[in-house]
């Protein structure tokens, strides 16, 4: 007896085709978009680690799965992923702050205006309608008035030097409190000290290192792409 196989007509393997190449899509598109906000999580908890809790809100991830980007097509064409980004960034001072301590090994900051960058210390208000404080900002935001005139004094180290505030008053009792101005009568309240603080500690140039570093936590989230993509498709039904 003799058999003979016909190929049916058309593409056979075309539906299969078309569900595997379905199924890879979406999971490749799930992994990426997993891959990606693990990386940014776990940026911002070194930057948190790192003291850098503030700035590291400004770290975000997006995906082509997160935005429906997703095209159902022929996987041997595959092309999806998942992004980590800086974002809200508004302020110069922020830019520069992401630059110093998660962009570059090593920077050296010196003053744009003026020969000076003033570093507040704790004896001044740190903030003043949430923006850092800065010699100028506290002279406009009426903080002289409040707490006295900035005095220049030289340091007897080069490249130092300091913003002063003379006939102020602080607690004695060693509690958080900050300096107020000598009251018109020239004398202390109780339970406070007639002192100088110093405001500003004035420098030439400083350096600052890297604290923590996205690109190498994004190209760890990368290499387990793979992983993550075995993950998916093992999954039980990846719905689209």
């Amino acid at each position: 007896m003799d058999w003979k196989i016909k190929q049916p007509s058309g593409d056979a393997l075309g539906p299969f085709r078309r569900e595997l190449s379905k199924r890879v899509t979406i999971a490749a598109g799930l992994a990426t978009d997993k891959a990606a906000r693990s990386a940014r999580d776990e940026i911002r908890a070194t930057m948190r680690t790192q003291r850098l809790g503030g700035l590291s809100r400004t770290i975000a991830s997006t995906s082509d799965a997160e935005k429906g980007r997703i095209n159902i097509g022929d996987i041997s064409s595959l092309d999806v992923g998942g992004f980590v980004s800086v974002r809200g960034v508004k302020s110069p001072r922020t830019a520069g702050a992401l630059k110093s301590y998660i962009d570059r090994d090593t920077t050296q900051i010196a003053p744009v205006r003026g020969r000076w960058l003033a570093i507040p210390t704790g004896e001044i208000p740190k903030k003043v309608a949430r923006r850092g404080i800065t010699p100028d900002l506290y002279r406009s935001s009426g903080l002289e008035e409040k707490i006295g005139p900035l005095q220049f004094v030289r340091s007897g180290k080069p490249g130092i030097a300091y913003l002063v505030v003379n006939d102020v008053t602080v607690r004695t009792d060693g509690k958080n409190g900050k300096a107020r101005r000598l009251p018109k009568r020239g004398v202390a309240s109780k339970g406070r000290a007639h002192v100088s603080i110093i405001a500003f500690i004035l420098i030439r140039v400083t350096r600052r290192s890297r604290r923590a570093d996205p690109r190498q936590i994004a190209e760890k989230w990368a290499r387990r792409l793979p992983a993550l993509l075995n993950q998916e498709l093992s999954g039980s039904a990846i719905k689209f």
